[in-house]
């Protein structure tokens, strides 16, 4: 069965999977963890896509990023193939060291983004890698220490923003992660508040959001990709092509900053069909626990 596109525009955060083919190892020492540490450092920042969390696992890396302008796909796959030749050429092996495609999941909202964050950031917990929270704390291989400040951020990871999703006291976000932490259960993220009103996440998509008046460049970059004519749109057309590119559309330009109540007009249907659609198109996605 041919595999089908993902949801990716600029604005858009990711929860992101590589896992070893046949769910080997992926990292034999601490020098291959250093080492593709050393690649998201470079790759990361140099695509201008900010990281919110990872983890790495004997045999899969966890990733929470965000895509601006250059598309997820080109990043990722760079960082893939460099660090699966390093890797082969260390160790004398030939063939794939990835599972497939990385698998992906378009976060809801910043209260989903914490979720995740925290999530992630108790995978090696989970994993028996580590015996405790506090041993969590100190664990080199994942980035739940530098947001407690107990090691310095890895260049690719940006705290700043991370942290502020929990507010702006230091006390606070750090019971406030322990208590998450804790409070993660059968694989699935905690629901917790978080800070309603996070000028640090505004500041992170504010380049990427659009106008009412760079929708339709939009819709016909999305319309172009899938063949499909812009018309179909607001004709009320069912074709699968149509469907799926309204709910393209709708993804990307709620990613920029746009309402459900300013697109629908364009896309020929009613702020709550948008709504169910991207809820439908969410649902189909992999879950958590299949990660």
């Amino acid at each position: 069965m041919p595999r089908g596109p993902r949801i990716d525009e600029p604005g858009m955060i990711h929860h992101i999977i590589l896992r070893g083919v046949e769910r080997r190892r992926i990292f034999a020492d601490d020098r291959d963890r250093e080492e593709l540490l050393s690649r998201l450092d470079r790759t990361f920042p140099a695509a201008g896509m900010p990281c919110f969390a990872w983890a790495l696992i004997p045999n899969h890396v966890h990733l929470v990023v965000q895509t601006r302008q250059i598309p997820l796909d080109r990043v990722m796959a760079s960082l893939n193939t460099s660090y699966a030749m390093h890797f082969n050429r260390r160790h004398g092996r030939v063939g794939h060291l990835f599972q497939s495609r990385y698998r992906s999941r378009p976060l809801d909202d910043d209260a989903d983004l914490l979720g995740t964050i925290l999530y992630v950031h108790r995978n090696p917990w989970k994993h028996g890698v580590v015996s405790d929270l506090a041993a969590l704390e100190r664990f080199p291989w994942v980035g739940h220490g530098a947001l407690l400040g107990h090691q310095p951020a890895r260049s690719f990871h940006t705290t700043r923003d991370a942290l502020a999703l929990m507010g702006s006291d230091p006390a606070r976000v750090r019971a406030t992660l322990r208590r998450g932490l804790l409070a993660v259960v059968d694989d699935e993220p905690p629901e917790l508040e978080f800070n309603p009103s996070n000028p640090a996440i505004s500041r992170c998509r504010s380049d990427v959001r659009i106008g009412n008046g760079e929708l339709p460049a939009l819709v016909r970059k999305i319309c172009d990709e899938l063949r499909v004519e812009a018309r179909q749109l607001a004709a009320g057309s069912r074709r699968s092509a149509v469907c799926e590119a309204r709910v393209r559309i709708c993804a990307a330009a709620v990613a920029r900053g746009l309402s459900l109540e300013s697109i629908a007009p364009t896309l020929g249907v009613t702020p709550a069909a948008l709504s169910q659609a991207l809820k439908r198109k969410r649902m189909a996605l992999p879950r958590r626990k299949r990660f």
